[in-house]
Parts: structure tokens; C-alpha cells; sequence
């Protein structure tokens, strides 16, 4: 079963396990909207325990995304009881770089030892920062796109951004074929591009120059306020600042390479790629 099915990574999973002639059941809370030719398409919220039992019952394997609620700990801890009675034995979790440096009090790493100590045969996936996220319109597109501009808060230490499809790719790997059992995996790209090397990447791409903008965590935290955003928002977001700066994020690992067989996909070729997204739209 894939939660998040029509997530950034969910949805590379689906076909990843197809290929790999899995059965494959696609969770939503809307699944008559999925893209997930192949894959039976089951009802599922995590605000609705009562989709639980009928969306894992014959299931072998789980790809866990965390729920966006305040109330993640305790939802994760029941729905791994709920895996537990219908009988899965296999479990990824998509979490995040640098998560076993957080403190057990932080959500991230309070997730993962649930993971740890559940007894499923289980593997955690902490990635770099998605490549996705540079052409996605609730992250840096409309400001590369509209701004020809894209502003981060790095200290200068790198990021080896990774492409949703290569995760999706190691999970389905991982969940049809085992392997990598109790081990978290740090997953990224080739390798690790500063800002102003990400910028030069985005403008060679669009085809106009890109700037980069470095900001303090200090003006971060002022503009996510001024925007609206909640304080548990902020302070996520200001976890990953900080892991950029530690320079956590800037690890270029094996083990995407060591799962499917392959390199990692380049942020050139997926920019290349993603081109259009970074231009703006009327043209």
C-alpha cells in the first residue's frame, strides 16, 4: 500500500512496484482522483480511522508518508497498531535528512522511533531536498519563474538535491524485493550545489539569469511570520535551514545507487527537463 499516493514521492512509487510486479494498492482521500493506471485505488485519511482497516486488510508492505497534523506522533502510533493487527510485515518511511540529529521531543525523529521500535521489518528514507521543490508552485517557482530570483538560507554549505523519482524508485525497490531491513538510508543526488551554483544551474536552464539570495534564519523566520505562517511551521522550516547550514544536507551518499543500480539522476538533467516551469507563463 502507498500513502500519499499522489504525493511527490507516493506517486513514483505506484509505478516503481508495478514494474517490479507488485500488487499495488493506491491510498487517498480522494482516489477516484488518481493518476495510478495499474494500482487499486482505495479510500484513505489519516483524520478517519475508519478507512484504516479496510485499505491495509491483504497487505504486505507499507509506504508511509507522515500526516501534515499537529497530532502526528499519536495518529502514526495508532495506524502502526492498526498495521500490526491486519498482519503487515514490511515498512518504509519516508522521513528526512538529518532526523537522528533532532532531539526525541522533535516530530521527525519522534516518528521514526516508533519506526524503530514497532518490530515491522522496516527501512527509513531521509533524503536531501527535493529537486521537485524548485519547480513546484507552493515552493521556488513563482519566484524563479515571476522574481527571477531564488532566496534560501544555506550559510554557504551545499545541498545535493535529489529527484522524487529516484526515492520513489528506492522504496519500491525496498518494499518489493526486501532487503535494507532496520536501516535508514540517506538518499541524494551526484552532488552538492551552493546557492550560487544552484542559481547558475536554474538560469542556464530557463534560458535568463536566475539571482541568488541568501537570507539570514534570523529575516526567514520574520518574513514566514509576516506571511501568516504558524509557529510550528516556522520552526520546521527553520530545522531544515539549520541542517543546511550543519551542512547535512550537502552529503552526497551511495545509497541510491547501491538500491536500484544506477546513479542518482543529475539536478542539470532535471532542470533541463523541468524548463518550461521555471519560465514565465506567457511564454
Amino acid at each position: 500500500m502507498v500513502i500519499g499516493a499522489s504525493g511527490k514521492t507516493g506517486r513514483h512509487v505506484i509505478p516503481g512496484l508495478l514494474s517490479r510486479g507488485a500488487d499495488v494498492r493506491a491510498a487517498s482521500r480522494e482516489p477516484n482522483r488518481l493518476n495510478a493506471t495499474g494500482a487499486d485505488r482505495v479510500r484513505f485519511d489519516w483524520e478517519d480511522e475508519s478507512t484504516w482497516a479496510s485499505s491495509l486488510d491483504g497487505i504486505n508492505g507499507v509506504y508511509l508518508v507522515k500526516p501534515d497534523s499537529e497530532s502526528v506522533v499519536e495518529i502514526v502510533a495508532k495506524f502502526l497498531d492498526s498495521m500490526k493487527a491486519a498482519g503487515v510485515r514490511r515498512l518504509v518511511l519516508l522521513s528526512e535528512c538529518a532526523a537522528q540529529t533532532r532531539s526525541p521531543e522533535i516530530t521527525e525523529r519522534h516518528v521514526e522511533q516508533l519506526v524503530e521500535t514497532s518490530g515491522f521489518e522496516w527501512t527509513i528514507l531521509r533524503p536531501s531536498w527535493f529537486m521537485d521543490d524548485i519547480v513546484d508552485e507552493e515552493f521556488f517557482a513563482p519566484m524563479i519563474r515571476d522574481k527571477r530570483m531564488i532566496v534560501m538560507t544555506t550559510g554557504g554549505a551545499g545541498t545535493a538535491w535529489i529527484d522524487c523519482r529516484d526515492i520513489g524508485d528506492v522504496a519500491a525497490e525496498i518494499l518489493a524485493n526486501g532487503g535494507w531491513a532496520r536501516q535508514a538510508l540517506d538518499l541524494s543526488g551526484p552532488e552538492a550545489l551552493n546557492l550560487e551554483q544552484l542559481a547558475k544551474c536554474i538560469s542556464n536552464a530557463a534560458g535568463e539569469h536566475v539571482t541568488a539570495v541568501e537570507e539570514s534564519i534570523f529575516d526567514a523566520k520574520a518574513r514566514m511570520r509576516m506571511s501568516g505562517f504558524d509557529e510550528s511551521f516556522t520552526a520546521y522550516i527553520t530545522r531544515i535551514a539549520e541542517s543546511v547550514i550543519a551542512g547535512d544536507t550537502g552529503t552526497v551518499t551511495s545509497d541510491v545507487e547501491q538500491v536500484i543500480g544506477r546513479p542518482p539522476r543529475t539536478i542539470r538533467a532535471f532542470l533541463t527537463e523541468h524548463a518550461a516551469l521555471l519560465r514565465p507563463k506567457s511564454e
